[in-house]
């Protein structure tokens, strides 16, 4: 028996696309009153193949992951219809990650993009945002929001997005979830100093173009978002970014204020090395 989409269903199987893997849980907050509701519907989506349902490895510490879902063909034949690509340009990679590393960022990455779209759709149309993520949609290319400075260096976000008030006032945000895993300072490539330094050398080149060619739009300058576990780590993000003199540049929200479903307007996010300085959103 063919199963019959419903609205809900075809936006579904959008944001599957969009997110390329996605939990239970961030459909849920996403398209369903609760979770077990969601739960029943994803898993006759998977049946009928129009979602590719997988769990990583199991792990010691953790123990079973989450479901996570993707695009399955006979859904992204379904997309096709309503977006206008190709189904091969709308499946996700052949293979699904198995790295509990990789989808835990991931997952991170999709969490703060879940609140965002909630928190804007809760303005009532003050605020709009689009946001871009480290991927392709449609094609594969690593890192899309990726810009190399004519110093040599690269800045590699997680996302960027610009927000953009309802006068026509907007922002344009680079979006660092750190999970408190990656050193402060050092040689390590991956370290919040090391970090900081290609923002720094982006700013000092004024090599942002990049993103208004992205967006669309001219923007002054650009905002780092660094989505932290707790208040220790953020001060200590944001004593890096005083060394790099990149402090009134660098802004910090804890992870625990986005699950809690904080809202845009409300000071969820933070700004000054000396203290917790509360500062609603603003462009």
């Amino acid at each position: 028996m063919t199963l019959r989409l419903t609205d809900r269903d075809r936006s579904i199987l959008r944001d599957v696309w969009l997110f390329r893997y996605a939990t239970t849980e961030q459909l849920a907050r996403l398209h369903f009153s609760n979770l077990k509701v969601a739960q029943r519907r994803l898993r006759k989506l998977a049946d009928g193949g129009l979602l590719d349902r997988f769990s990583p490895r199991e792990s010691s510490k953790a123990g079973f992951h989450p479901w996570w879902y993707r695009l399955g063909r006979p859904g992204a034949r379904a997309l096709s219809v309503d977006v206008g690509l190709p189904v091969d340009h709308l499946l996700p990679p052949k293979r699904s990650p198995q790295s509990n590393q990789f989808l835990d960022h991931h997952r991170e990455v999709n969490d703060f993009r879940v609140w965002l779209r909630r928190a804007v759709s809760a303005t009532e149309g003050r605020f709009r945002c689009r946001f871009v993520p480290e991927y392709s949609e449609v094609e594969d290319v690593v890192n899309p929001v990726a810009v190399r400075t004519n110093s040599g260096k690269t800045v590699n976000p997680d996302g960027a997005f610009c927000l953009e008030r309802v006068d026509g006032r907007s922002a344009l945000f680079l979006l660092e979830v750190d999970r408190g895993t990656e050193p402060l300072e050092g040689r390590h490539p991956n370290s919040i100093i090391r970090k900081l330094g290609g923002y720094r050398s982006m700013f000092d080149e004024e090599a942002d173009g990049h993103y208004a060619d992205m967006f669309g739009k001219p923007f002054r300058g650009f905002r780092v978002l660094f989505v932290v576990p707790d208040s220790k780590r953020g001060e200590a993000i944001r004593k890096c970014s005083t060394r790099a003199e990149l402090e009134p540049l660098v802004w910090t929200c804890r992870s625990e204020l986005l699950a809690s479903g904080a809202e845009l307007v409300e000071p969820v996010w933070s700004v000054g090395a000396e203290t917790e300085q509360r500062l609603p959103l603003t462009v």
